[in-house]
């Protein structure tokens, strides 16, 4: 854009904007930054003509095929933003229905080791300092605690169902599941299945299998009413 017009390769330009409300860590969303950007490489954006070669290239034989495909793969995104916020509002409607206190150990061994885990991605992604890091990490504390502790609940609560409506993933799905991950990573299935048991994160596969089954049910049987947002004149 204008932003960058007159510069040449090498130079670095100061974009000041303003950071998404969705921006993490949340403390500072919606606050003024000052990017500076340096100009590596220059591209230029060229749309091929629609014809029979184009479309060859991304395996469809008309302009007819390529709508169609297009088409089906925004209502497949819309379908999963639908099914995310149906999850979450379901989740939500659970840890209010069903409150408990959760083992306060377990809870403070989770909470200690999220925001650990947040600090090194903060340090990875931001370059921070250790130090700051986990300064940042400390400030987000009490959000990473709620999340922790709403997630864990919810984890029991999806458990209890599993088992009161057989929704348990067996082992067979789990190395049947692991077996077709490493074939779409084009590794050996073989080797991933050894390494799944022997490193032990076969358990959080069997756990995301049965979650996800939960899930699945609980949609498929929730009440949901969509309202047309409002649009102004």
């Amino acid at each position: 854009g204008k932003t960058f017009e007159g510069a040449s390769l090498g130079d670095t330009v100061t974009l000041t904007t303003e950071l998404p409300p969705q921006f993490d860590p949340p403390t500072l969303a919606g606050k003024p930054a000052e990017l500076a950007l340096t100009l590596d490489r220059h591209r230029r954006l060229v749309v091929p003509e629609l014809d029979a070669d184009a479309l060859a290239k991304v395996g469809v034989k008309s302009i007819e095929e390529l709508k169609a495909r297009l088409a089906e793969q925004m209502q497949a995104h819309v379908d999963r933003l639908r099914d995310q916020q149906l999850d979450q509002g379901i989740e939500k409607a659970l840890i209010e229905a069903h409150d408990f206190e959760l083992p306060e150990r377990f809870a403070t061994q989770t909470i200690e080791r999220r925001v650990h885990e947040y600090a090194h991605r903060l340090m990875e992604e931001g370059k921070l300092s250790s130090e700051e890091g986990h300064q940042a990490a400390e400030a987000e504390r009490e959000r990473i605690a709620t999340l922790t502790r709403d997630a864990l609940k919810a984890s029991f609560i999806y458990s209890r169902v599993a088992r009161e409506k057989e929704l348990s993933t067996s082992m067979e799905e789990a190395e049947t599941h692991v077996r077709t991950l490493a074939a779409m990573q084009q590794t050996d299935p073989d080797e991933a299945l050894t390494a799944a048991h022997e490193e032990g994160w076969i358990a959080d596969i069997l756990s995301q299998l049965t979650q996800e089954k939960t899930r699945n049910w609980l949609r498929e049987r929730a009440k949901v009413t969509e309202e047309q947002q409002p649009t102004s004149d």
